[in-house]
């Protein structure tokens, strides 16, 4: 019988940490809340953990209208 390497049942979705930029720290399952756009710079992507978003009632970029 072949041995499988996969697991069973994958993950319904990925889970990333990284920075959370409203409790300034390393936290769980962070996704983009917003987008800063600057008309002669960079901009910036703020980030907030999934607790963050909870709490402040917080939605993803990528989720917004």
């Amino acid at each position: 019988m072949p041995e499988t390497t996969q697991a069973e049942t994958p993950p319904t979705s990925p889970t990333a940490s990284g920075w959370c930029h409203w409790h300034k720290g390393v936290g769980e399952d962070v996704r983009v809340t917003q987008v800063v756009e600057a008309g002669s710079g960079p901009g910036a992507k703020l980030s907030a953990c999934a607790r963050c978003r909870a709490r402040r009632n917080l939605v993803p970029f990528a989720d917004q209208p």
